[in-house]
Parts: C-alpha cells; structure tokens; sequence
C-alpha cells in the first residue's frame, strides 16, 4: 500500500464483516469467526495454521458459506457453522485485497491482478473482466449491473449476467474503497485524489465532486438525507447527496480510515491512532474511547453493540454499547 500517495501508515489491516451473529475476521495467517454475543470463538481457518497463507480481505457471508481469498491468490468458500472449505478457485494470478460482493447467486472476486472474477455459489468460474490496473475496492451492484472502481482511475459498469462493460467513467484518481448506491440510482465513491464523486448508475455520467481536504479510504455512507464520509487528513464531512454542498465538517486530528457505522443517535469512526467516536447527525462529538492498536477497518454494527476490529493490537476485536462502552474484547488463542 505504501506505493499510492497519501496513504495510511500500515502495510495491510482486519479486513472484517458482520453476519446475523456473528463477525468474521481476516488477519494475519487465519480467518476467524467471532460471536457477537459474547466475543466467543466459532471457528477458524485454516484450523491448523501453516504460517504459509496471509488473509487480510473482509470475508463476505453468504446463503450459509463465507467466502474469503488470500495473498496466495486462493479464493475458497467455507461452511458457515463451522469454517471447512467447500471449494476453492486458483484462476487468480494476484493477491485478494479487498473484499467480495455476493449477488443473487454470482460472487464478485476483484484481485490484484486487475480482473474482476465471477463464480456461481459453488465456486465454479463463470466470467472475468480486466482493467487497466489493482482491484482493490469491493464492487457495488443493483442486481443487474455491477460497479467496479480501479486503481487505473475509472470506474467500470458491468452486465452482472456476463461481464459486458456497459459504461466506464474516468474518476480522475485511483479508486481503492466501494462505492455506495442510493435508491434513486446514483452512486457515491471517494477517490486518491482528494474526492468524492456523484455518478449517475444508469450511464456513468459525473453528477457532482467534492474536494475534500485528503485522500478518501472510505466508502460513504448515506442515511436520511445527507451524505457522511472521512478523509486521511482528519476530516469528517456532511454533505448534501443532490448538491454536493457541505452540511459540515469535523475535524479530529487523526486518519480516518474505513466506513462509519450508523447509530441510532449519530455515526461512529474509527480512526488510526486507536480512537472511536460518535459524532451526532448534527456534527457534534458524543463520545470518544481509545483502543491499544491501530484502526483502520470499519466498524461492525450490530442491533446493541458496536464491533471494533483492530490491526496491531493486543486485542483482535473490541465489542461496544452505543454508549462507548466496552462489553467484550477477543484475543485469537495463539
């Protein structure tokens, strides 16, 4: 990662996802999944760790199994009860950054090797798509066209049935994080370069762009009329989704990095040096708590509780209230 400007200071961090109970997690040498009850342990894999394999994209669950890939250029399914591998696909010649989308029974593997790969739920091969550069964002998709940024700086528009490119649209910078998709057709997606676009779904077309004070390792996020997003310089912003006009801005003095987590009374951050803050709706703090480690993956919510994964830290996940305290904290058994 240190070969794109501007970026946080890690070499790679917990790539994380929420089932209905549980968390996975990918870190290091395991994917490990976690209950949210009470940060007890389900499962890991591989179960006997060969120190061979490295995981760090966000697992994606689904229809009973939870895909994950590696820096071995392996993408497998695993049983979600228990974590043994249902099938595996090598077709890959590049690492698995980040991580994948599950649509009406097509998963979407982007890779490092610029290709977007499709496979059926049983893990067989259906169709690939190569851009001009690394796929490391997690594509978006309305059920018939699917959204993949690059880090050649577009955008591309897919038929989900086959991979035709219907659209591309240069984004003016690399594009490392997913893209959000409104209801009424319009997608919201940082940049490298310092912004945030509004993009028409139908045809690509640039509606609006944000400058923002730093680069954008986020995917926004949209609730109730406004826009909220950070930038690596500190950052945090509201912003009108028709306009593209500022609502307001926060700063905390500190990377943010991965997507908020909405609550019932505001959003909460995640930022690099350890801290975890609501901001209210309105853009005022609410509470902040420090966590040992580095954040720089985005917060899991559940129906109570807040799931904080952490990167270099003595803790793997810090579970909170919506009021900032702490329930539990999971160690993986060494």
């Amino acid at each position: 990662m240190s070969a794109c400007g501007g970026t946080p200071a890690a070499t790679s961090w917990v790539g994380a996802s929420a089932g209905e109970d549980t968390v996975y997690v990918a870190y290091t040498n395991r994917v490990t999944a976690v209950r949210v009850n009470d940060g007890s342990m389900a499962w890991q894999y591989p179960a006997e760790s060969s120190g061979q394999r490295v995981f760090y994209a966000s697992p994606e669950p689904t229809d009973g199994q939870v895909v994950v890939g590696d820096y071995s250029f392996k993408l497998v399914g695993l049983d979600a009860a228990n974590g043994s591998e249902k099938w595996s696909f090598d077709r890959s010649k590049g690492r698995y950054v980040g991580g994948f989308l599950a649509v009406d029974g097509t998963i979407l593997a982007p890779s490092a090797d610029h290709t977007l790969y499709a496979l059926n739920d049983q893990g067989e091969f259906l169709w690939e798509f190569t851009t001009g550069n690394a796929l490391w964002a997690r594509p978006a998709s309305d059920g018939e066209l699917v959204f993949q940024p690059s880090m050649d700086h577009n955008l591309y528009a897919l038929q989900l049935t086959d991979g035709t490119q219907a659209w591309k649209t240069d984004l003016g910078g690399a594009a490392v994080y997913s893209p959000i998709l409104s209801e009424d057709g319009v997608l919201y997606l940082g940049t490298m370069a310092n912004e945030v676009l509004a993009i028409q779904a139908s045809d690509g077309s640039v509606l609006w762009r944000f400058e923002a004070g730093g680069a954008i390792w986020t995917r926004p996020v949209l609730h109730e009329g406004s826009l909220y997003f950070g930038d690596i310089q500190g950052n945090i912003y509201s912003v009108d989704p028709q306009s593209g006009d500022t609502n307001w801005r926060v700063e905390t003095g500190d990377t943010v990095v991965g997507s908020p987590g909405i609550l019932p009374d505001g959003l909460v951050f995640v930022s690099e040096k350890g801290n975890v803050l609501e901001i209210g709706f309105d853009g005022q703090r609410l509470w902040t708590q420090t966590i040992s480690g580095k954040l720089y993956t985005s917060p899991q919510v559940f129906e109570d509780r807040i799931v904080v994964p952490v990167t270099q830290g003595e803790q793997l996940l810090v579970a909170f209230d919506f009021k900032g305290n702490v329930i539990w904290n999971f160690a993986p058994p060494k």
